[in-house]
This record gives structure tokens, C-alpha cells and sequence, in this order.
């Protein structure tokens, strides 16, 4: 037998900083969030240790731009 929230989908948050989940995230990006920037101004997401950039980058659509690992974008990175 399921649990609740194993029937409902379980939620992960994603942003422990700012307490974001990952459909948090997937509907900011269904909303146009398409870059880490868009998603720290609309949920918070990114915006606090940096731990969670990985993942975030991992739920952003791909927009075929090369990554360069070694450049992280900062938390607090100005507008």
C-alpha cells in the first residue's frame, strides 16, 4: 500500500537555503524561468549557498550554450 505522499508524488526540496522543492522549480520554469538568474528572482532558488546550483542546472531546459564548470554563477550575483 501507498503512503499519501507517495501517492500524491513526493516533493524534494531542492533549495534547502530557501526551503524550494523541485516543483517549486518546475513550474517557475513552465512559467519562463529558463536560467539559474530567472530562478533565484522568482523562488529564491540558488540565491543562498550555492549547494543546490548543480541540481537547478539539471532542471533548467538546455539551451544548447556551453557550460563552463569552472565559472559558478554567484549567489548574490548582481541584476
Amino acid at each position: 500500500m501507498l503512503g499519501q505522499s507517495e501517492r500524491k508524488g513526493s516533493r524534494v526540496i531542492v533549495c534547502h537555503c530557501h526551503r524550494v522543492s523541485d516543483r517549486k522549480v518546475a513550474r517557475a520554469v513552465a512559467d519562463g524561468c529558463a536560467s539559474l538568474r530567472d530562478l533565484r528572482r522568482e523562488c529564491g532558488a540558488g540565491g543562498g549557498c550555492g549547494a543546490c546550483i548543480p541540481v537547478l542546472r539539471t532542471l533548467l531546459p538546455d539551451t544548447g550554450a556551453p557550460s563552463v564548470p569552472s565559472l559558478r554563477e554567484t549567489p548574490h550575483e548582481a541584476a
